[in-house]
């Protein structure tokens, strides 16, 4: 290695480091294939797939320095995928086509952990096409303790059909999904689309847009929104219930199922709530109380959904309330489900 300079050694240690990982991956899954229940080759793989990660990595930030420095505080854009993503100027994209995937990449001046505040899980989104805001439901990227780590943030926008979706999809988050299912409803036409998020305690705040060719149509989005509607249904359980009362199940079960209006048929009642919550008006005088329950909806086309309903009894007086069940809608509640999870 003589002449070589400290940079081109690390350099040719790192491709060698990513190479022997590669391969020891190889040789493990050829040693799973044939003998599933090797001990010994599962926590080789292991350790093969975090050095791999971990090279490919050091790697990565090895070719994105400048890049990084030049892009502080944007968001920009690439049709390559994380964890590397965009290596040099040549990978930054500023418009798109239907059927492209869209990566994004936050360039920040410190650590997501000098940034975020203690214990934050979100970094909440402002999305606008043509410079008008989207209301969607509170879109948001997803951080892990990991992401935390660096001074960059990797997420997607457009996501390849093949792509692991769990964490863009995790506790329900609808992003993506509301974003690709805007697509699908826009005309073939090219939008601007911008979006930023905002650091409060150094009033720092990141940016990025593209143009967006929507020409070909939306097929793509349409694909891609239904495979986020399959994670996300993945991801929703039956919840166990906090009280049982099979009479008081049985009564909310035959009045959700009275209102049923697209052909639904409601089953598994779930009582949310430990107890009533009690409810006052300004004076102080018992009005009422609540409990918050869930169903299984079964539709005619053969999908599932959890849905949560309010259940009220009005205060009759002497510490007693109405037998009447009065029944409230939760909006926001309605989520897709697989069949299966609700058995």
């Amino acid at each position: 290695m003589a002449g070589l300079s400290y940079e081109e050694m690390k350099k040719k240690n790192e491709v060698k480091a990513l190479e022997l990982a590669e391969d020891a991956k190889g040789y493990c899954n050829g040693v799973l294939a044939l003998s599933p229940n090797n001990l010994e080759a599962t926590e080789i793989l292991v350790f093969a797939e975090k050095a791999y990660t971990n090279a490919n990595a050091s790697m990565a930030g090895a070719t994105t320095g400048s890049l990084h420095s030049e892009n502080k505080n944007k968001i920009v854009w690439s049709t390559k995928k994380f964890p590397n993503g965009p290596q040099t100027a040549n990978d930054i994209k500023t418009s798109f086509k239907s059927g492209e995937t869209i990566y994004g990449t936050a360039f920040l001046s410190a650590k997501l952990i000098d940034r975020i505040r203690p214990g934050g899980t979100k970094l909440y989104l402002t999305i606008k096409v043509d410079d008008q805001k989207i209301h969607f439901y509170d879109p948001y990227i997803a951080v892990t303790e990991e992401m935390k780590q660096h001074s960059f943030v990797h997420f997607a926008l457009v996501p390849s059909l093949s792509d692991d979706l769990s964490l863009e999809t995790r506790d329900g988050n609808k992003t993506l999904k509301e974003f690709n299912e805007l697509m699908t409803q826009k005309g073939p036409m090219s939008y601007k689309i911008s979006l930023s998020f905002e650091f409060s305690k150094t009033n720092e705040k990141i940016e990025g847009s593209f143009n967006y060719d929507l020409s070909d149509g939306s097929e793509y989005s349409e694909k891609i929104t239904a495979k986020l509607e399959e994670a996300m249904a993945g991801e929703v359980k039956l919840p166990e219930g906090l009280m049982k009362n099979a009479a008081l199940e049985a009564e909310m079960l035959k009045l959700v199922s009275k209102y049923a209006t697209k052909g639904e048929k409601y089953a598994k009642p779930r009582i949310l709530s430990s107890d009533w919550g009690i409810n006052k008006n300004n004076l102080g005088i018992i009005t009422d109380r609540t409990i918050m329950t869930a169903f299984v909806a079964t539709f005619p086309d053969g999908h599932c959904e959890l849905q949560r309903r309010i259940f009220v009894q009005d205060y009759a007086g002497g510490g007693s309330y109405s037998n009447n069940l009065k029944m409230l809608d939760d909006p926001y509640s309605p989520k897709k489900m697989k069949c299966e999870n609700a058995r």
